[in-house]
């Protein structure tokens, strides 16, 4: 019996050396990974990993100049205003009498009368004589038609006469004709002679008025402006 245990153990020992340590024993060896190609994207180096673009800085903008504000206008001036307005058709345009008007006419216009003044023809226009350029024309003297120096400067008289009258002007003083003139009514008529006979005429108003006198050689129109 003893005889058989030691040979049982010594068939067990050759046993576990022939199998050695399970450890030591080659291990298979893998099955090679198939080739995988890359694909470009793949073989393509790494970018670089991009820095967010700085923000650029926003110029400022040049400081524009100030407007300079246009200067306002002066307000203009009122116009005018016409309260009496008188025109009477010459009858006679002989150049005598013309150029007698129109120098008649020339001394009046623009003449300015104050409120509460009194306006006189014989003291604005003169002595309508040779000396102070007036020539002769058809002239009316005791109701008789003649030549004389200063024909025509009546026509200026009755028509200025008639724009006052209706501007509201007070008439201080007016003289009739000896007869019929033709170019106003019987009593419209304004007669001038100078030292005798005169027109005059007040501004009643509360403002300034402005005489304005034109011939034209048919007509003469006389305005009264304030």
């Amino acid at each position: 019996m003893k005889r058989i245990a030691i040979l049982l153990c010594l068939i067990l020992t050759t046993f576990l050396c022939s199998c050695g340590n399970p450890a030591d024993k080659p291990k298979p060896s893998a099955s090679p990974s198939p080739m995988v190609t890359p694909t470009p994207e793949q073989t393509e180096a790494p970018k670089p990993s991009e820095e967010p673009e700085a923000t650029p800085q926003e110029e400022e903008a040049p400081e524009e100049p100030p407007v300079e504000e246009e200067p306002e206008e002066p307000p203009a001036p009122p116009q005018p205003q016409v309260i009496g307005k008188y025109t009477t058709k010459v009858l006679d345009a002989n150049d005598g009498r013309l150029a007698n008007m129109k120098l008649a006419a020339q001394s009046i216009s623009g003449f300015v009368v104050d409120p509460g003044e009194v306006f006189s023809f014989n003291a604005t226009v003169g002595e309508a004589s040779a000396a102070n350029g007036y020539k002769e024309a058809k002239i009316i003297v005791n109701g008789e038609t003649q030549d004389g120096v200063g024909g025509g400067v009546c026509q200026v008289s009755s028509t200025l006469y008639n724009a006052a009258d209706q501007a509201g002007m007070q008439i201080v003083e007016r003289h009739d004709h000896g007869k019929d003139v033709g170019y106003v009514e019987r009593g419209r008529d304004a007669a001038i002679s100078y030292g005798t006979y005169d027109l005059k005429f007040k501004n009643v108003s509360d403002t300034s008025v402005t005489l304005q006198v034109i011939v034209d050689g048919s007509f003469v129109t006389a305005q009264i402006l304030k």
